[in-house]
């Protein structure tokens, strides 16, 4: 079984029922590392949600845009239509 730096001082706590001042600098590190690790992770999880946000918007903006568009394509078209009556 390979054990891990932090592991192996951890089992040595355990053994001799102390703990090394460099062992609790380990856990200390340790710690902190995985704090930051969640901190970056959440702060990429809501940079990700606000770029999913910003998507959406874009997608809205441009299906707003082409419905519009078509609009005034059926429109052109029918006024067209009415003129080609007209002088039919």
């Amino acid at each position: 079984m390979q054990v891990k730096p932090l592991g192996t001082l951890l089992l040595a706590a355990l053994m001799t029922g102390t703990m090394p001042l460099a062992a609790y600098a380990q856990v200390d590190s340790s710690q902190i590392e995985a704090e930051e690790a969640t901190a970056d992770a959440e702060a990429a999880k809501a940079e990700a949600n606000e770029a999913k946000k910003r998507a959406e918007e874009d997608r809205k903006r441009r299906d707003k845009i082409r419905a519009e568009s078509q609009a005034a394509i059926n429109k052109a078209r029918s006024l067209e239509n009415d003129a080609k009556k007209r002088t039919g």
